[in-house]
């Protein structure tokens, strides 16, 4: 086959999978395919094998709970463990394409609040679907028991909830009697070099949740999840910790990014060397590795804790 009959070949096949796609949801009814978990029924044989996920924390919560092998398109995000790397892309975040999903033949998508407008479009296509909040770390929580019971791996699920609890508990013994930081925790800057501009986490955030949960006390007293605020709002906070959160950050240009807070000096935090950058690749990922997180956000807080007391 030359080339121009090969790039035809995948424009036939394109159309006719648009086509076949337009004529299901023309001819589907609009009855909700919604799967709905009771934590109260108890639980079946899973039905489900061919398993879509919308979104990196998703992802992560099914390898977590040893379900890798039933997943099958995964979203351009979706970079953790590596073996999602392996799985089909299925468009972005934002942004799946339903032509995509649908050439996965799943018989369950995984998928976010945020994805209110895919839903409507699975419910005409007849494709089961499951819908979770990574909002908090409730909702986290709460997807990996939906998630678990949903492909029956609850052991596997009560597993992870037993070790984060574990954690979770050591961290607020270590620090339940210490004085709480005052923080103010950066999700992204822009305006160039230095502090222009920045988002920071609020109230109800996924952010907001670590901070208190760490010990420490959200110097933002609004009402927004993610406010976008100015240098000067941050010189009028004056927060006694900064942390920052640049994902895929290389080690060594940590202090590089922190150094850009010096255009701020008279702020308590970068006057005394309070400014922490947290660079990992887990660390803007609403998911099961959030602990990690969470520890890191604790010893920041509270350096003065024996953190290696078992």
């Amino acid at each position: 086959m030359n080339k121009a009959s090969g790039l035809n070949l995948v424009g036939i096949t394109r159309y006719i999978v648009l086509l076949l796609l337009s004529v299901l949801i023309i001819s589907c009814g609009t009855e909700s395919t919604e799967v709905v978990i009771d934590a109260d029924e108890p639980t079946k044989a899973t039905e489900y094998q061919r398993v879509v996920s919308l979104a990196p924390s998703i992802t992560e919560i099914l390898f977590a709970l040893g379900q890798g092998n039933k997943v099958v398109g995964v979203t351009e995000y979706c970079d953790y463990p590596p073996e999602a790397l392996e799985k089909t892309v299925i468009g972005g975040y934002a942004t799946p394409s339903l032509e995509a999903i649908v050439r996965c033949t799943p018989d369950l998508v995984a998928l976010l609040e945020e994805h209110q407008d895919l839903r409507g479009q699975l419910d005409k296509l007849g494709i089961p679907y499951v819908t979770v909040n990574h909002i908090n770390i409730v909702g986290i929580k709460s997807s990996i028991a939906a998630l678990g019971k949903t492909l029956g791996a609850e052991a596997q699920a009560k597993v992870i909830f037993d070790d984060m609890d574990r954690r979770i508990e050591r961290i607020q013994t270590l620090t339940k009697d210490k004085p709480r930081s005052r923080v103010l925790l950066s999700v992204g800057r822009h305006g160039g070099e230095g502090v222009q501009s920045l988002f920071i986490a609020g109230p109800g955030s996924f952010f907001d949740d670590l901070i208190s949960i760490a010990g420490g006390e959200n110097v933002y007293e609004g009402t927004v999840p993610y406010p976008s605020i100015s240098a000067e709002g941050a010189v009028q906070m004056d927060p006694e910790v900064i942390i920052d959160i640049v994902p895929d950050l290389p080690e060594d240009q940590k202090s590089t990014i922190a150094k850009d807070w010096n255009t701020i000096p008279e702020v308590q935090a970068v006057a005394n060397g309070r400014v922490h950058v947290l660079g990992d690749d887990y660390v803007a990922v609403p998911g099961p590795r959030f602990i990690l997180t969470l520890e890191q956000m604790a010893e920041v807080f509270h350096p003065d804790v024996d953190w290696d007391t078992p």
